[in-house]
């Protein structure tokens, strides 16, 4: 099993932020995540966006 400290999540769909916001889409992605067994971070990521690698 992998230890990722963090997960991000791109390319949600639908794309239009009127209908889910990122606050949304993150707790879909803990709720998911911690059922999977992760217990590090999720971001919802963006274009353009930058993620320090270390």
């Amino acid at each position: 099993m992998a230890c990722a400290r963090q997960v991000v999540v791109s390319s949600p769909a639908p794309a239009d932020p009127t209908r889910f916001t990122d606050r949304q889409w993150a707790a879909a992605a803990r709720a998911s995540a911690r059922t999977a067994g992760y217990r590090g971070r999720i971001t919802v990521g963006h274009d353009l966006m930058r993620i320090p690698l270390s």
